[in-house]
C-alpha cells in the first residue's frame, strides 16, 4: 500500500502498487476492497468534481467513487 486521502466527502480511499484499492465509508472502522480498472497507483488526488485521480507506471486514470460508501461529511 502506498497512498492514502481522505475524500471530501469523508471516505478514505488506501491505493497499493500492485493494483489493491481500498474503500472506507465509516471513518476508517472498515474497508472493503474497490474493483477499478487500475494496475496500480503510488499517488491519488482529489479533484474539484470529486473524482479521484490515480497514477501510477502506466499514467494516470480518473475514478469515481462507488455510491454505496459515498456520505456526507458532518457539519
Amino acid at each position: 500500500l502506498m497512498q492514502a486521502i481522505r475524500h471530501s466527502t469523508g471516505n478514505i480511499v488506501i491505493a497499493g502498487l500492485n493494483g489493491q484499492f481500498l474503500i472506507s465509508g465509516d471513518g476508517g472502522q472498515s474497508f472493503e476492497s474497490w474493483k477499478v480498472p487500475v494496475q496500480g497507483a503510488s499517488a491519488l488526488i482529489e479533484c474539484p468534481d470529486g473524482s479521484i485521480t490515480a497514477v501510477g507506471m502506466n499514467g494516470a486514470y480518473r475514478l469515481h467513487l462507488p455510491p454505496q460508501t459515498t456520505r456526507t461529511q458532518p457539519e
